[in-house]
């Protein structure tokens, strides 16, 4: 029975790891996850047993993993084993050596461990802070400037001891007298921590901004056939040509997109890592170009660059260029680390220091994408006394996020500034959300009275208890059709004009949704012939026409409830039409054909008006 129970804590420790990090990461689940797994390690019966810390781990974080990291699966399998297998040693020295410590002080055993064995994965391995235990308590602002003091170290252990507390704790069978004194001094220590992190939230200040554009790549400029070959020993004369020609469609669709930032008032602009590409025969008439642009358009303008020479050891310099308003270049920079596999094998390597530029926007200082993990590197911007940092960066959809991130932990002041844009928005909020006006008390949007068919303003507000983020500008508006108020924030004055504003983009979010990935997947077809798109296109606009007319006759004949429940009435018309239609294919049911859509507003329900598609 006993041993039953011990694995109950494994297998509950190893379910909650699987929220560590990768594609989910709760942060509450990693603090209860170690519990359940030290649990487990000091009831073993054996060393050996331990082998089941280290399963679990393996399981939990390769599910997590999967897909995030772009590896053949026999690699991606031997990279989780590797990790895991240092994850769980602290859970040995714990069991090892925990015991032989006297009372409340065998609880820094499994801290100290974790950190330590971190600290030195982070210097020794090649992959950096990646998987780091701080990275997942992202979100977490009052316990993130911690980092500011400690590094990301003192958040992993405070998450790591606060499982060797409760733990010690546990093997007092919580008696209070036994363990009062050493639960109190961990809860003061983690109590100072969050209140002195929320104190330095609040007396924060707000800093000048300046309005920076990054570009993406553009994916409309197709790549031909000897892309793939570009470092290949025989690439052919023609071959190299049709590459040259590709890199200069490439190079243009930068500057055709730069200069609408720049036209929209964008002062930086950045370009992503190994986005733009050049021979190196041709990159200093394409620089003479850059130089050019950021003087005519009064911008800074950092690139992220690879230049390629062809038959050279190392062929591959990524690097990236600021370009100054008076066109010179104020540094260029090349790439410290390297990603394990191709890159660690063909880009020239960089020495630092990081670079940093004086400019009327402060001082500016850049790095490149995987430089972001390796703490020792982006410490120098913070020696520096950078005010802005600018990354150019090229990650995949799924990690994405995930580096975002971990670079939100580098340097919390200088993220906060880059962060923030001067663009117009305008975006919808939850009703649970706290606001408040003027000095007075916070309180969420739901106790804001307004009654159904009304509509409401409010002008300089701040929002968030957390962050005291304003002045910003509120709308409360009960459509008749709905069962609560609608709410949306702006920066912009919130009045009749920025309603109907809304109500047209919103319109355009749903045309995009049905158009796209909750209808006909139209990004998943990769057409970059306009004459083919044309085509498609217009098949398309008939099909959306066609089922926004089966939704309203379901809906005119009392037909709804065939896909919807019957308390609910939030299917679009087309989500109505389309999932009708694959249900009619199967059941055999009438499939009417037309193109008429009566406009809502004449077309009322026993919901009130008709839901706009």
């Amino acid at each position: 029975m006993a041993r039953a129970k011990s694995t109950i804590w494994l297998l509950a420790g190893g379910v909650l790891m699987v929220f560590y990090s990768g594609k989910w990461s709760v942060p509450l689940a990693v603090w209860l996850a170690l519990v359940c797994l030290l649990h487990f390690a000091r009831r073993a019966r054996s060393i050996l047993a331990l082998l089941g810390v280290w399963l679990a781990l393996f399981v939990a974080v390769s599910v997590a993993n999967y897909g995030v990291l772009q590896l053949p699966d026999a690699a991606f399998l031997g990279i989780m084993a590797g990790v895991t297998a240092t994850v769980a040693l602290p859970f040995v020295a714990d069991r090892l050596l925990a015991p032989r410590v006297p009372g409340f002080w065998s609880t820094l055993v499994f801290p100290a461990t974790w950190v330590a064995l971190e600290f030195a994965s982070s210097r020794l391995n090649p992959y950096g802070t990646w998987g780091a235990l701080a990275y997942t308590q992202y979100g977490n602002l009052s316990l993130m400037q911690l980092v500011s003091v400690t590094g990301i170290w003192g958040i992993a252990f405070l998450v790591a001891w606060f499982a060797a507390v409760v733990n010690w704790a546990w093997e007092r069978r919580f008696e209070w007298g036994a363990i009062r004194r050493g639960v109190l001094l961990y809860a003061a220590v983690l109590g100072v921590v969050m209140l002195a992190g929320g104190a330095r939230l609040a007396i924060s200040r707000t800093s000048p901004t300046v309005r920076i554009a990054g570009i993406s790549r553009p994916r409309e400029v197709t790549a031909p056939a000897a892309a793939d070959r570009i470092l290949a020993p025989d690439l052919s004369a023609s071959e190299r040509e049709q590459v040259r020609d590709w890199f200069v469609r490439v190079q243009d669709a930068f500057f055709e997109r730069s200069l609408r930032e720049a036209h929209a008032g964008a002062k930086i602009v950045v370009w992503p890592e190994n986005n733009l590409l050049v021979f190196k025969e041709d990159e200093d008439a394409f620089l003479e170009r850059a130089r050019g642009f950021a003087e005519e358009h009064a911008i800074f303008l950092l690139m992220g660059m690879a230049t390629f020479d062809l038959g050279a050891p190392r062929p591959a310099h990524n690097h990236a260029v600021l370009v100054d308003p008076a066109g010179q270049i104020a540094f260029s920079y090349t790439k410290i680390t390297a990603v394990p596999g191709w890159e660690a094998s063909t880009i020239i390597r960089g020495k630092g220091p990081i670079p940093v530029a004086d400019t009327s926007y402060g001082r500016i200082a850049s790095l490149i994408c995987y430089d972001l993990d390796f703490p020792q590197l982006v410490r120098q911007v913070g020696h520096s006394q950078a005010d802005i940092l600018l990354v150019a960066a090229n990650d995949w959809q799924e990690i994405g996020p995930l580096h975002q991130h971990m670079a939100e932990f580098r340097a919390v002041e200088v993220q906060r500034l880059c962060q923030r844009r001067h663009w117009h928005w305008q975006v919808g909020l939850k009703s649970d959300l706290l606001f408040r006006e003027g000095e007075g008390a916070w309180q969420p949007l739901k106790t804001w009275t307004v009654l159904p068919g009304e509509r409401q303003y409010r002008q300089s507000v701040n929002l968030t208890a957390e962050h005291d983020f304003g002045p910003v500008n509120l709308i409360a508006d009960w459509q008749t059709d709905k069962d609560a108020p609608r709410y949306t924030v702006m920066d912009q004055p919130a009045n009749r004009r920025a309603w109907r504003r809304g109500r047209k983009r919103q319109w355009i979010e749903n045309f995009f949704r049905d158009w796209k990935s909750h209808g006909f997947d139209l990004e998943d077809t990769d057409l970059d012939d306009y004459h083919r798109l044309d085509g498609l296109l217009l098949g398309m606009s008939l099909a959306d026409v066609w089922l926004i007319h089966l939704g309203q006759w379901l809906t005119d004949t009392g037909q709804r409830t065939l896909l919807e429940a019957k308390h609910k009435h939030d299917y679009s018309l087309f989500r109505l039409g389309r999932d009708y239609l694959r249900r009619a294919q199967v059941m055999g049911w009438e499939v009417p054909i037309g193109f008429t859509v009566t406009h809502p507003r004449s077309h009322p329900t026993k919901h009130g008006l008709q839901e706009a598609c």
